[in-house]
């Protein structure tokens, strides 16, 4: 597993040793990200954007995004071999001063961003055990509205959601839309633009942290 473009290009990057976690084939990150930058409009690369990585495990996605050019990111990982490598990881690259890490519980906390403009750019990648049963896809989804609704979110932000290839909501998730349902074998990618008056976005550059 390495970071695959970008400033660290072909740096390596620690994986836990959980089967909580799954790593993306360099393959499919590099289609992941070629599309994300096309939907900012700028290919190759990223804007300097604040990123929210939920169930980050090793923060590969995060510290792909930070690679391309984003600005910042707040990682979100409770598991501790997770922690372990995410830490390391970010040591690796010398990025701590544009990170933060929290171990906090996605479905309850607060999803705040101490950093201007927000979270434009949020990465939910969930253990697919969270995907498994009604009951657990219901949390997941409450979960998807609960960022679309945050105003630690910037309101037009893009949501990434991994899952299983067989997960489907019934419904739809508000304040979003749904511009593309992509699947690779196994694995299902939903690409969510979230559509919230851009006055209801509460984050502002004076809340920023000095």
């Amino acid at each position: 597993m390495r970071i695959v473009s970008g400033k660290w290009r072909g740096r390596p990057l620690r994986a836990p040793r959980t089967d909580q976690t799954r790593p993306l084939l360099d393959r499919i990150k590099t289609s992941i990200f070629d599309q994300l930058g096309a939907r900012l409009d700028q290919p190759g690369s990223l804007p300097p954007l604040n990123v929210l990585d939920l169930f980050a495990g090793s923060g590969a996605f995060g510290l792909e995004a930070l690679s391309r050019g984003a600005a910042r990111c707040c990682f979100v990982e409770r598991g501790r071999a997770a922690l372990t490598a995410l830490r390391a990881n970010i040591e690796t690259m010398g990025c701590r001063s544009d990170t933060l890490v929290r171990s906090m519980d996605v479905f309850r906390d607060p999803l705040e961003c101490p950093w201007p403009g927000g979270f434009a750019l949020c990465f939910v990648d969930p253990p697919y055990r969270y995907t498994q049963g009604s009951d657990r896809s219901a949390q997941v989804f409450a979960l998807l509205e609960r960022l679309a609704e945050s105003p630690g979110v910037a309101s037009d932000a893009l949501i990434l959601f991994r899952c299983e290839s067989d997960v489907d909501f019934e419904g739809t998730i508000s304040r979003t839309e749904l511009l593309e349902r992509r699947t690779y074998t196994h694995m299902c990618l939903w690409w969510l633009r979230v559509c919230r008056p851009a006055a209801e976005n509460q984050t502002h550059e004076s809340d920023a942290p000095a």
